[in-house]
C-alpha cells in the first residue's frame, strides 16, 4: 500500500467454480498506476524492494505471475 504512485489496490478472492474443481489461483492482486512507467518506477522503490525481500512468506513465488493491462471500460446500455 506504500508503493509510490499506487492509485488503488484491490484484492480478489478467488471463488470455486460451479462444480466446485480446484482453481488455477486462490487469489489476484490488482495494483493500479496512471501508466506502465510509473509502475516501474514503484516497483524499482525502496518499498517495493522491501516486499520483495518478504514475498516467499505470503506468496506461492513459482506460480507468481505479472500482466500489464489495458482497461477498456465498456458502456451498457440502459434499461427502458
Amino acid at each position: 500500500m506504500r508503493l509510490p504512485g499506487l492509485q488503488r489496490l484491490i484484492l480478489n478472492d478467488v471463488l470455486p467454480g460451479p462444480d466446485g474443481a480446484p482453481t488455477p489461483c486462490d487469489g489476484i492482486a490488482e495494483d493500479w498506476f496512471d501508466s506502465p512507467e510509473a509502475m516501474q518506477a514503484a516497483f524499482m522503490s525502496p518499498e517495493a524492494q522491501a516486499v520483495g525481500a518478504d514475498a516467499a512468506t505470503f506468496l506461492d513465488l513459482a506460480r507468481l505471475q505479472t500482466l500489464i493491462v489495458s482497461e477498456q471500460d465498456v458502456p451498457l446500455p440502459v434499461a427502458p
